[in-house]
């Protein structure tokens, strides 16, 4: 699963940061303070229109043909050495990506319901093309039913209702029985998601909540998780648009390999193949027992060719740390696994309150979206002038940031 997307931040280093929270505190100018204090009711409903508009329809702009623009990948990225990315395309890849460019004209097909307004078009088309091996039509066509299911399966309200409305539960409960959270970032910047499936108990959850709303609740992390990538490419400069994902299957065995767990695990990789496509960007599991053979013959056939070949299984302690110390800096992995980094004991579980700050930090991640609408229709402004319009949206300094350290539940 993916990452709520508010939570404090780590002082931030060089491609390095911690939480999600404080970047769109950092956006509007604002920082909450080190006790994390609640947004009022008040700023809430002011920021309602400002959120239906920042996922439903364009900002308001003075071009109204503004397009967020593309960002580069971190120089250490394997994406800058392989071709189907910004930069990095062939003439097959680029005749490919101007026929689904022309389709999408043609048809007229509204890509705001499914992108983010922040993203850039080219960046947004280019992921369902590389799962679609540039395959101009075969992407237009998993396009246009991704939205027609958006709008049937009503996303856009989804993503700002409470979790524990969707869930009809508290979500810690999710947390303690199918754990996972997301804490620091790899080398390269992207997000590091961490999922104990050897701690898995469907029928616990089911408990307290049918698995038809729990996948529910995992569409909705994934919204969420496609705030945090947006925030990451703002904050570093460079283009993010994957997960690193971390499975431990310690304690996994076949007594929890249930119909259910099946169904479950099925449920989520349906949906992360058809409208989540090209966000993992690599996933070692760890700590796989003698049962896991049995259970990975039956989940690799759900998984195409190239998740497959994103996939590394590292059985032992031995094996899998130096190769996790080769992805992650120390201080940006968890002790649980070899580092110096928060515990993921430490989770903040108490997702309402990130959801709360989330909406109440949606209206400024808008005002930034529509400075940057005004400056880039401005085409007569000087050099001098837009570098002084950058500094003024340009983060805080990092001494100005909340003294927190945490991990966050989704």
């Amino acid at each position: 699963m993916a990452p709520v997307a508010e939570c404090d931040q780590l002082p931030i280093k060089p491609q390095i940061s911690g939480g999600v929270h404080s970047s769109i505190s950092a956006l509007s100018g604002t920082s909450r303070s080190s006790k994390g204090t609640r947004p009022s009711k008040r700023h809430l409903r002011k920021g309602e229109e400002s959120k239906q508009r920042l996922h439903g329809t364009p900002s308001r702009t003075k071009d109204k043909d503004w397009e967020p623009h593309c960002r580069p990948y971190h120089p250490m990225s394997p994406y800058t050495q392989m071709s189907g990315y910004v930069g990095t395309m062939t003439g097959v890849e680029e005749t490919g990506l101007s026929a689904l460019k022309g389709e999408i004209r043609r048809t007229g097909l509204q890509l705001d319901i499914a992108k983010h307004p922040l993203v850039a078009e080219d960046s947004f088309l280019l992921r369902f093309l590389r799962a679609r091996k540039f395959n101009a039509l075969q992407a237009y066509e998993m396009i246009r039913s991704d939205i027609e299911w958006r709008e049937k399966e009503e996303v856009a309200q989804l993503r700002f209702q409470k979790p524990s409305d969707i869930l009809g539960c508290d979500p810690s409960i999710v947390t303690q029985y199918l754990p996972h959270w997301q804490s620091g970032f790899d080398k390269v910047g992207r997000p590091v998601i961490y999922k104990h499936f050897g701690a898995t108990q469907t029928w616990s959850l089911k408990e307290h909540m049918t698995l038809e709303n729990l996948v529910k609740f995992y569409w909705w992390e994934q919204e969420q998780a496609a705030n945090l990538l947006v925030r990451r490419s703002l904050e570093t400069g460079y283009e993010c648009d994957t997960f690193t994902v971390i499975v431990d299957l310690e304690g996994l065995g076949i007594r929890q390999i249930t119909k259910d767990f099946l169904w479950l695990v099925k449920a989520i990789s349906e949906y992360d193949s058809n409208h989540n496509p090209e966000r993992m960007g690599q996933t070692f599991m760890i700590n796989c027992g003698p049962s896991f053979g049995f259970i990975w013959s039956g989940i690799k056939p759900w998984l195409d060719v190239g998740t497959q070949a994103k996939i590394q299984i590292l059985a032992t302690r031995k094996q899998w740390l130096p190769v996790l110390l080769e992805q992650i800096d120390t201080d940006q992995l968890p002790q649980e696994y070899g580092g110096t980094g928060p515990c993921l004991s430490t989770v903040d579980h108490d997702a309402e309150e990130q959801f709360d700050h989330l909406c109440f930090c949606l209206k400024h991640v808008e005002g930034y979206l529509r400075e940057e609408g005004e400056e880039d229709a401005d085409t007569k402004s000087s050099e001098s002038s837009k570098s002084s319009r950058s500094a003024s949206r340009s983060f805080p300094d990092q001494g100005a940031q909340p003294p927190l350290v945490k991990t966050i539940s989704f």
